[in-house]
C-alpha cells in the first residue's frame, strides 16, 4: 500500500444510524484514491444507554474486514460522566460529546506525530459533534459537517436559529396548530411537527447552539440527492450565511447492520407471497409501544386483511436508564389473545428486523415507518412507499416532508410523539393508513420513479456524483461570493482551494468507484467467486450473428445472465463472417480472442467450422446469401450441442439464445427438444414493424412494396405516428429482401420468447403494443446492453484526447457513421464545408469507402486525409476540430467535452448516446437505421434531423443523394442549441441507467427471464 498523502479524521455521533452513514462515506472515499486514509474516532455510547454493545459489534465487524486505509480508534470515556437528567436529555448528550474533546485532541496529536503519517486534510464530524470544530481549529484544520438527515431539516434548523437570534422570535410550541413559513419548505410548516426537542426551553437552547455551530464549518455534506429535495437544496444555495452544501446521498449500508439474521421460516414465507403484497411495520432502533397501542396495531392489521411482517419490540424498563427496546421472549404477553393463531396464514410477528433485507424483498409493497431519514432513503431506494408514524427527533418533520412536500408517503399520524403522554393511534386510523398505502397507485408510481433517480444520483453523471466531482473538474473560484447553481451539480461551489480540494476530488472518484462496482456486478461475470462457484445446473447455447455489433450485444447479455445466477453457464457458438476482401472477420476474431483471454467465468467460446464451398454470393441478393450462409452452419451447431450434452457434469441445456438473424437455428433447437429465445439486437418498435409487415403480407395479402409513392404512410401498431414508406428499411425495397425479412419474422413467432435490447421507459408504446398481440411470443426488455469498454480497434491518439480535454463541456460535435459508414468525395466536401461554416468544435471519424471492386467490404482508414478533404481544410480548422479514422465511439461519447452526436442511427449507437446523455442528429445509412431515425426524431423527440430517409446502402441504392452543406450545418446548429431535446436526453440517460440497476425495469425483466430458463429444466 502506498504512503497516504491526506488523512481525514471522522467523528461520528454514538448512534448506530449515524455511525453506519459515516462509515459509508468513508468507504467510498478511500476505495477510489490510494492517497487518502481515514481514521474514525469512535465515541462509545454512555454505558446506561443500552446501545453500546450493538455499536461495538458493528465496529468490530468492520475492523475484522480490515478495510484498507480505514482504522478505528475507540476513545476513552471520563469515569465521572455528566449528570443525566431525564427531563433534559439533550443537555446530557451535549455535555457527553463535549467531554470527549480532550480525547480527540490527544488522538489527533498522536496521529500527526507518527512517522509517515499523511497530513490531516480535515475533520469530518457528525451534525451532533460540532463541539469538535474548536479542536480542529487548534490544529489549523478545516471542518466539514456530515449531516446525516435531510436538506429540508438542515434549512429548518438554520432558519429557526435566525428567528431565535436575529429576529428574537419565540418559536416554542405554545400553539401547536400555528404554522411558520420556512424557506426550505414549499408549504408552511405546522408547529405540531416541529422536533420534540423544541418543546422545552432547554432543548430549544441546545438546538440553537448546534445550529449556530453549523454555520462555522467549511462545508456541509448532506445525505440526500437533489432530485429528491430540489426546493430545499436550492433554498440553501441562496443563503450566503450558510456554508456550501454538497448533496452526497443516498449513502446507505445495504449490507445491513448488526443484529441476528431473520428466521428462515419468515424468509420462506415471504418468498411465497405475491409481489408487493406485504406490509412491513418497523419503528427503528428506539421504537416501541405500550400494550394498549400494540392492541390497536394488531386489530388494524387483522381487519385490513393485508399480509404483514411486524417488528414488535419491548419498551425499555421504566426502572432503568436504558434507551433501547429489546425483543420479547414471547410476544403473546402483549398481543391480543389468539392474534398469532388467527393471522398465522397472512402475517409474521418478529423482533428486531433486518430492515434493508426486508425492504429489498420483492414481496414487500408497503412500509409503516418511524420516518428516520436512513429508513426513508432505504424505502425510496427499493421503491417501497411508506406510511408515516414518526416517533422522536426530527421524524415528525421528515413525515411532513414525505407526505405534504414530496407526495411520496401516506399519513397514519404525522405529529405522533413517542414522549407525549399516552397519545393512542386508533385501529381505525392505522387500518385506514395501511389501506391507502397499499392501494394508492399514484404514490407507488412516484416512489418507483424516485427510486430510479436515487440510484442514478450516485452513478457517474448523476447529481450526487457531480456534486463532488464538479470541484475537481474546475478550480474553485477565489472570488466566489455565493450564488445558486443548478441543483444537478451542487448547492453552491466551494470557495478557495485547500486540502479539502483533494477530499472533494476523492469523493467524486469514490462515487465513480461505486458506480463502476455496481455496473460491473450487474454486467460482468468477472466479479463472481471462481473458487467457490457451484456446479452449473442450466446451460444456455448462444448463437450470435457474425457482425461485431451483434456479437458485442450478445456477449453483454451472456455476461449479465451468468453474473445474476450462478446456476447458469453459457456456450457461445461463434459463426465467423464469410471471408471476403475488407470484411469484418479479422475484427470479430480479435474481439472474441480478447474475451477468451479474459477467461470469463462460466462463458466459453466455440468457433464453428465453415463449409469450404459457401453459398453463391449475388451482390443483388445479399439477404438471400446471408440467410443461406447462416443455414449452412446448422449441422455444425447440431454437432457442437451434441458434444456439449455428452460431456460429464455438463448442465442441462435450458435454451438456445439466438440472434434475430439466426432463426434457422430454431429447427436445430427443436431436434434437442430445447426452447429457443431470440435476442433482438434492435429496438421494440422495429420488432413490431417486422411483425406487422408480415401480417400485412400474409394475413391481408398485401404487398408492402407495391406502392411507388415514397410519401405514402402506413399505420403501424408499434408506432404512435404513421410510418412513411421512405423510412422503410432498404431491404424491403426488393422482392428478395422482403421475402427473407418475412421468413425471419415468421420464425421469430415460433420462439418461446424474444429479448429486446431496449428498456420500457424508452419505448413504452412499442413495448405495450407487442404485449397486446397474442401471436407474438412474450417480449423481455433487457437493455440497454452496452459494451462500455469499447470493441476492437486502435486507441485514440493522445493528441486528440489532450485536445478534447482542453475543450469546454458539451462544446464538441462528434460525427461517426458506424463500422460500415463512409462517403464519396463529393459528400465529404459538403460535410467539411458545413463544419467550417458552423464554427462548432468537432471530432469527425472519416473513413475511406470500400473499393467498387469489393462492394461487400468494410471501410478503412485513409493514409492521408488530404486526398479527400477540401484543400486547406485541416489547416483552417486545426484549432477547432480533429479529423480521425476509426473512432472509439464509447470513449468519445463519454467525454465531457462532447455535446452532440451526428450518427448513422445504428441501435447500439443510439443506446450509447442516450446512456451518456448526448443528443443526436440523424443521418441513417443502411439496414433499419432510417426507421430508428424516425423513432428518435418523430416518436420520441430525442434527436434532431439532418436527414431521416438517406440511404447509403450501395446494394439497393447505388446512387446515393447528396446532403448539402446547408442541410448539415442547419442540423448541427439545431443539435447544439436545442435545450429542450438536451434536457429530455439527460432525463432518458438517467432512466437508462436506472433500468439496469437493481429494482429497475430491465433488471426485473431479466430476473423473470432467468426464472423461465430454470423452469425449462425443472
Amino acid at each position: 500500500m502506498p504512503n497516504t498523502v491526506a488523512e481525514l479524521v471522522f467523528i461520528p455521533a454514538p448512534g448506530v444510524g449515524h455511525i453506519m452513514s459515516t462509515i459509508e462515506i468513508a468507504k467510498l472515499l478511500v476505495n477510489r484514491d490510494q492517497h487518502l486514509s481515514v481514521t474514525v474516532l469512535v465515541i462509545k455510547p454512555p454505558p446506561s444507554s443500552g446501545s453500546g454493545s450493538a455499536i461495538t459489534a458493528y465496529i468490530g465487524s468492520l475492523a475484522n474486514k480490515s478495510i484498507d486505509r480505514i482504522r478505528f480508534i475507540e476513545l476513552p470515556q471520563d469515569e465521572n460522566l455528566p449528570t443525566r437528567d431525564p427531563k433534559a436529555p439533550m443537555a446530557f448528550f451535549n455535555e457527553f460529546i463535549n467531554s470527549h474533546c480532550k480525547y480527540v485532541r490527544n488522538a489527533v496529536a498522536n496521529m500527526t506525530s507518527q512517522p509517515g503519517c499523511g497530513r490531516v486534510a480535515g475533520f469530518v464530524i457528525d451534525m451532533f459533534c460540532t463541539a469538535m470544530i474548536d479542536v480542529a481549529n487548534e490544529f489549523n484544520v478545516p471542518t466539514y459537517v456530515f449531516f446525516t438527515s435531510n436538506a429540508a431539516f438542515l434549512g429548518f434548523k438554520l432558519y429557526i436559529q435566525t428567528l431565535y437570534d436575529d429576529q428574537n422570535q419565540n418559536v416554542e410550541l405554545n400553539n401547536p396548530d400555528a404554522t411558520i413559513p420556512v424557506p426550505c419548505f414549499v408549504n408552511p410548516v405546522p408547529k405540531k411537527v416541529f422536533p420534540s426537542v423544541m418543546q422545552t426551553k432547554e432543548g430549544l437552547d441546545l438546538a440553537m447552539e448546534l445550529a449556530r455551530k453549523l454555520r462555522k464549518p467549511k462545508a456541509i455534506m448532506v445525505n440526500t440527492f437533489s432530485e429528491l429535495e430540489t426546493h430545499a437544496v436550492e433554498s440553501l444555495s441562496s443563503e450566503s450565511s450558510i456554508p456550501p452544501v454538497y448533496t452526497v446521498g443516498p449513502l446507505l449500508n445495504l449490507e445491513g447492520g448488526g443484529g441476528k439474521p431473520l428466521d428462515d421460516d419468515v424468509m420462506q414465507w415471504l418468498d411465497g407471497q405475491p409481489a408487493s403484497s406485504v406490509v412491513f411495520l418497523c419503528f427503528g432502533s428506539m421504537g416501541s409501544f405500550e400494550k394498549v397501542q400494540v392492541h390497536e396495531i394488531a386489530h388494524a392489521l387483522e381487519r385490513s386483511g393485508h399480509r404483514f411482517v411486524w417488528s414488535l419490540r419491548r419498551p425499555p424498563s421504566k426502572e432503568t436508564t436504558n434507551w433501547i427496546p429489546s425483543d420479547y421472549e414471547d410476544p403473546r404477553v402483549v398481543l391480543p389473545e389468539g392474534f398469532l393463531e388467527r393471522t398465522s396464514g397472512i402475517g409474521k410477528v418478529i423482533g428486531w428486523a433486518p430492515q434493508v433485507k426486508l425492504l429489498g424483498h420483492q414481496a414487500v409493497g408497503g412500509f409503516v415507518s418511524h420516518c428516520g431519514w436512513n429508513s426513508m432513503l432505504e424505502s425510496l431506494w427499493f421503491g417501497v412507499p411508506s406510511a408515516t408514524w414518526p416517533m422522536y427527533a426530527e421524524q415528525q418533520l421528515n413525515a411532513f416532508e414525505m407526505v405534504v412536500e414530496l407526495g411520496l408517503a401516506v399519513e397514519i399520524k404525522m405529529d405522533y410523539n413517542a414522549k407525549a403522554e399516552m397519545v393512542i393511534v386508533t385501529a381505525d386510523e392505522i387500518e385506514g393508513g395501511i389501506r391507502r398505502l397499499m392501494a394508492d397507485d399514484t404514490i407507488r408510481t412516484q416512489v418507483k420513479e424516485m427510486s430510479e433517480k436515487s440510484r442514478v444520483a450516485v452513478m457517474e453523471g448523476g447529481s450526487s456524483y457531480a456534486s463532488v466531482g464538479h470541484l475537481y473538474e474546475h478550480e474553485p473560484d477565489h472570488n466566489y461570493q455565493g450564488r445558486a447553481l443548478p441543483t444537478e451539480l451542487i448547492a453552491r461551489r466551494a470557495s478557495p482551494p485547500s486540502d479539502m480540494h483533494m477530499l472533494l476530488r476523492t469523493a467524486a472518484a469514490a462515487l465513480h468507484w461505486k458506480n463502476v462496482y455496481v455496473m460491473k456486478h450487474i454486467f460482468s461475470s468477472e466479479f463472481m467467486n471462481q473458487k467457490e462457484m457451484p456446479n452449473t445446473v442450466a446451460e444456455l447455447v448462444f448463437i450470435p450473428a457474425p457482425g461485431a455489433g451483434h456479437i458485442m450485444s450478445t456477449i453483454e447479455i451472456a455476461k449479465l445472465l451468468v453474473s445474476r445466477d450462478q446456476q447458469l453457464s453459457v456456450t457461445v457458438l461463434v459463426i465467423k463472417p464469410p471471408p471476403s476482401p475488407g470484411s469484418s472477420s479479422a475484427a470479430v476474431t480479435t474481439y472474441i480472442e480478447s474475451l477468451a483471454n479474459k477467461s470469463i467465468d462460466r462463458i466459453r467460446f466455440i468457433e464453428l467450422p465453415q463449409d469450404e464451398n459457401l453459398p453463391t454470393r449475388d451482390p443483388k441478393a445479399p439477404m438471400t446469401f446471408f440467410n443461406e450462409f447462416i443455414k449452412s452452419h446448422c449441422k455444425y451447431v447440431r454437432n457442437a450441442v451434441a458434444d456439449i450434452t455428452s460431456r460429464p457434469g455438463s448442465g442441462q441445456v435450458a435454451g438456445f439464445v439466438i440472434d434475430m438473424f439466426c432463426t434457422a437455428m430454431i429447427d436445430v433447437a427443436n431436434e434437442f427438444n430445447v426452447p429457443t429465445y431470440v435476442f433482438y439486437t434492435s429496438n421494440a418498435a422495429f420488432l413490431g414493424f417486422q411483425m406487422y409487415i408480415l401480417s400485412f403480407s400474409d394475413d391481408q395479402n398485401r404487398d408492402v412494396v407495391e406502392s411507388t409513392n415514397s410519401d405514402a404512410t402506413i399505420p403501424v401498431p408499434s408506432f404512435v405516428n404513421p410510418v412513411p414508406k421512405k423510412v422503410f428499411p432498404s431491404v424491403l425495397q426488393t422482392k428478395e429482401g422482403l421475402d427473407v425479412a418475412r421468413d425471419f419474422a415468421r420464425k421469430m413467432k415460433k420462439s418461446k420468447a424474444i429479448m429486446v435490447n431496449t428498456f420500457s421507459e424508452l419505448e413504452t408504446h412499442a413495448v405495450k403494443s407487442l404485449s397486446f398481440d397474442s401471436s407474438i411470443p412474450p417480449v423481455y426488455t433487457v437493455g440497454p446492453l452496452l459494451n462500455l469498454e469499447g470493441g476492437a480497434g486502435k486507441p485514440l491518439d493522445d493528441d486528440v484526447m489532450r485536445w478534447l480535454d482542453g475543450q469546454p463541456p458539451s462544446s464538441v460535435v462528434f460525427l461517426c457513421f458506424g463500422s460500415m459508414g463512409s462517403f464519396e468525395k463529393v459528400q465529404v466536401t459538403e460535410i467539411a464545408h458545413a463544419l467550417e461554416q458552423s464554427g462548432y468544435h468537432f471530432v469527425w471519424s472519416l473513413r475511406q469507402p470500400p473499393s467498387k471492386e469489393t462492394p461487400t467490404g468494410n471501410p478503412s482508414d485513409y493514409e492521408d486525409l488530404r486526398v479527400v478533404l477540401p484543400e486547406g481544410f485541416l489547416e483552417r480548422t486545426s484549432e477547432i476540430g480533429k479529423v480521425i479514422g476509426w473512432a472509439p465511439q464509447v470513449a468519445l461519447l463519454a467525454h465531457r467535452a462532447v455535446g452532440g452526436f451526428v450518427s448513422h442511427c445504428g441501435w447500439n449507437s443510439m443506446l450509447e448516446s442516450l446512456w451518456f446523455g448526448i443528443p443526436s442528429a440523424t443521418w441513417p445509412m443502411y439496414a433499419e437505421q432510417q426507421l430508428n431515425a424516425f423513432e428518435m426524431v418523430v416518436e420520441l423527440g430525442l434527436a434532431v434531423e439532418i436527414k431521416m430517409d438517406y440511404k447509403r446502402d450501395t446494394r439497393f441504392n447505388p446512387e446515393a443523394e447528396i446532403v448539402t452543406a446547408d442541410e448539415i450545418e442547419g442540423g448541427i446548429r439545431r443539435l447544439m442549441v436545442d435545450d429542450t431535446i438536451r434536457a429530455k436526453v439527460k432525463e432518458m440517460s438517467e432512466k437508462s441507467r436506472a433500468a439496469v440497476a437493481e429494482g429497475g425495469s430491465s433488471y426485473a425483466s431479466v430476473g423473470r427471464l432467468i426464472q423461465d430458463f430454470i423452469r425449462n429444466i425443472s
